[in-house]
């Protein structure tokens, strides 16, 4: 009788117990965001030789891909009569290129890098928000990363890691690809960069989604109120408003507030959440 009541204690247990995906918390996801950050941080000055537009097309190309910034853009870059390039500043935008690309291809996928696995993901968790049982959804987030995890340490099955390594190839070429608008056409270089940050990103990735709540990256915009404890400054000032943004570089990773009701929560970007990792901008 104890053995069969012992054997339905950790029959449930098993069944009730948190997932862990990895053994990552917020402070080892904070040192490994540093550390990413960094290494995109630091890409610019180890292509800088490879520059090869000048500063008219370089400011013409970031136009093309962020023309919702172009007011900052415009003070940015025209703030000096002379054309020489502000590499400072070009060190910057690339910073927020790779970031932005990185966040939206890998940390914004359901799960991780695989087509297959995100869909299968999102048709289960839009049946569940339909059905009133939204709250399952984490749950499930959690068993499919664990499975995920196991599936890439594993090595099988073949076909969904062949399919992972094929779409961290393909965005290390996406990358290249935006670079390649203003640098020299050395991909062996470059390429080689870029995949240490998608592979350092991709390794990442599980343990962010691995979380009991999703991590929210929120994006910082023009005229954003600066909160000194969630962005940094970057560049030299620029804004005539000390307290407002010019221009977004990396975003702020948060998570939800843990703190009791009763203590007075810090002003953050997203209401009820506290900072992981701070933001980079230009004000």
């Amino acid at each position: 009788m104890n053995a069969n009541i012992k054997a339905a204690q950790g029959h449930l247990y098993q069944l009730t117990k948190t997932i862990k995906v990895t053994d990552d918390d917020y402070s080892t996801i904070q040192a490994k965001l540093a550390q990413l950050i960094g290494k995109i941080s630091s890409l610019p000055l180890q292509i800088k030789s490879q520059l090869q537009a000048d500063r008219e097309s370089t400011y013409n190309y970031f136009l093309q891909r962020w023309p919702n910034d172009h007011e900052s853009l415009q003070q940015l870059f025209h703030s000096e009569d002379d054309n020489k390039v502000d590499y400072a500043l070009v060190s910057l935008l690339i910073e927020r290129l790779v970031t932005e690309i990185v966040v939206h291809r890998i940390f914004y996928a359901k799960i991780h890098l695989n087509h297959r696995i995100n869909q299968a993901f999102a048709n289960v968790e839009q049946l569940l928000m339909h059905s009133n049982y939204g709250h399952w959804a984490a749950d499930l987030r959690l068993k499919c990363a664990r499975a995920t995890q196991d599936i890439i340490q594993n090595g099988k099955p073949n076909m969904i890691v062949d399919e992972i390594s094929q779409a961290k190839t393909k965005l290390v070429d996406d990358i290249i690809k935006e670079l390649l608008n203003i640098y020299k056409d050395d991909k062996k270089e470059i390429r080689c960069r870029i995949e240490s940050v998608v592979e350092m990103a991709s390794d990442l990735n599980l343990p962010m989604h691995g979380q009991e709540d999703v991590m929210v990256i929120h994006f910082l915009s023009r005229d954003d109120k600066v909160i000194p404890h969630q962005v940094k400054a970057q560049y030299r000032p620029v804004g005539k408003n000390s307290n407002r943004i010019i221009l977004g570089i990396s975003p702020v990773f948060l998570a939800k507030s843990v703190q009791d009701d009763e203590e007075e929560n810090p002003e953050s970007y997203v209401d009820d959440y506290t900072i992981v990792y701070c933001g980079k901008a230009i004000w």
